[in-house]
């Protein structure tokens, strides 16, 4: 996977229609306990600016290409005389943009949703010995969804029989979210060791990997699915991209580089490879920092949109069985 273009960190829009509070989490502190809870909580625009700069400090990605000091001083400024959290906002994730680019954001506290329901992945046979598993976004923080979500290890490991030609992952509708149960679902196709790493603004790589039904985060497990006796690095996988694919989704594409017979097509990713820290602020507004670049398993980082193998833009799916097919075709039958 070549290195791409360096994506513009400015503030810009993203080139996708990506929901701003859909970050992919690379961990995300302790909240403290918000005012709902926390009777005795009383404002002071002081130190709510100092706590969110503070962070913003301690993690931008991009600290280091701006005058940080001249940023800090012009918020401490803008807020000074505000009587609400919410008269910050505006000025602080001004400087979250320009600490952290496009990936970063600030979500107001109370505009998390309920997350009533969560989508998990589903697997549906194709002809000819193809399994599409449809992976959708992901960002529930309750643990019953978490739990659902990474046991679609499950779906893989139920349709492996009618997977005899190969898979496709299907990533074209998944904007991100939390990326560690989106991988542990999908352990039962990726291979154990390294699978990408997070690089922070000084170089310092720390390293996602897999083990069975287990992800970690620098031999830290972070997330682990239902034990599922199946694995399948064998047989083929067709990742299929397009534009709103973004965040987490691309951590699962670049994680895919780190096994044999993949191949992608659809069309570039959204070009959010850069992975986020969340840290909550008294009144529960949730302050999303990108810390760290993306990286494959060998260090290869892309900056911005990733390409597919094969550019699709009328039917990636029938694209992606195509070559799978073709792939089982040529393949020698077994004894020979």
């Amino acid at each position: 996977m070549a290195l791409l273009v360096l994506a513009s960190h400015t503030g810009c829009a993203a080139t996708a229609e990506v929901p701003p509070e859909q970050p992919s989490t690379e961990r995300t502190e302790p909240a403290p306990t918000t005012p709902s809870t926390r009777q005795d909580y009383e404002f002071s625009a002081d130190d709510y600016v100092d706590e969110a700069l503070s962070f913003i400090e301690a993690n931008g990605l991009f600290i280091n290409e701006i005058d940080w000091t001249a940023t800090r001083t012009s918020v401490t400024a803008q807020t000074a005389d505000a009587r609400t959290p919410e008269e910050t906002h505006q000025a602080l994730e001004e400087a979250l943009l320009q600490a952290g680019g496009r990936h970063s954001g600030l979500q107001p506290a109370g505009t998390g949703g309920a997350f009533a329901y969560a989508p998990t992945p589903k697997a549906k046979k194709l002809p000819g010995g193809v399994v599409v598993l449809t992976v959708p976004a992901f960002r529930s923080p309750r643990s019953e969804h978490i739990d659902a979500y990474a046991a679609g290890a499950e779906e893989i490991a139920a349709h492996a029989g009618d997977a005899s030609c190969g898979w496709i992952v299907d990533l074209q509708r998944n904007y991100g979210g939390n990326m560690w149960p989106m991988l542990a679902a999908l352990t039962p196709l990726l291979p154990d060791g390294d699978l990408m790493q997070l690089i922070d603004r000084d170089g310092n790589p720390s390293r996602v990997s897999a083990e069975g039904n287990e992800v970690f985060f620098d031999g830290k497990m972070l997330s682990q699915t239902t034990e599922v006796d199946y694995e399948d690095e064998h047989r083929p996988v067709a990742i299929v991209q397009g534009s709103a694919t973004a965040s987490s989704a691309e951590a699962v594409i670049l994680s895919f580089s780190s096994r044999e017979d993949v191949r992608s097509f659809g069309a570039p990713s959204a070009g959010l490879v850069t992975g986020n820290i969340v840290h909550t602020l008294p009144d529960g507004t949730v302050l999303r920092m990108t810390r760290t670049h993306m990286a494959t398993g060998d260090g290869q980082m892309p900056l911005g949109p990733i390409p597919p193998d094969e550019i699709s833009p009328e039917d990636p799916i029938q694209a992606a069985s195509d070559w799978l097919l073709d792939e089982c075709n040529a393949a020698p039958s077994p004894g020979n």
